[in-house]
């Protein structure tokens, strides 16, 4: 298993309560947070058992989802229902670079 995982399950974990409070606001906002930020996980797990292309198309996958995450946090945070807090968004942040260096052509 690729190291970056056990960040997006850290990263995963941390979501949870803010997922909670988006929910309070946006039951559909949390539900994309939800769904993206696990699709990013099964995304990266599922390219350990590819190679080639095949392996390149889940990481770019994953890096669609890392990007939506973040993207819903931001709409989230612009609504008023919450702060994403700095060692998330670092997280997040972190994550998407390691994607991104997996993901480019080499």
């Amino acid at each position: 298993m690729l190291r970056i995982n056990n960040d997006i399950l850290i990263l995963i974990r941390q979501l949870q309560p803010l997922i909670r409070v988006i929910a309070r606001h946006d039951a559909n906002l949390a539900k994309q947070v939800h769904r993206s930020s696990q699709s990013v996980f099964l995304n990266m797990h599922e390219s350990v058992g590819r190679s080639g292309g095949h392996r390149r198309e889940r990481f770019e996958t994953a890096l669609g989802e890392i990007r939506e995450t973040r993207g819903a946090l931001m709409l989230a945070q612009a609504l008023g229902y919450l702060q994403v807090p700095p060692d998330v968004d670092r997280l997040a942040d972190i994550i998407t670079a390691t994607i991104w260096k997996l993901a480019r052509p080499r």
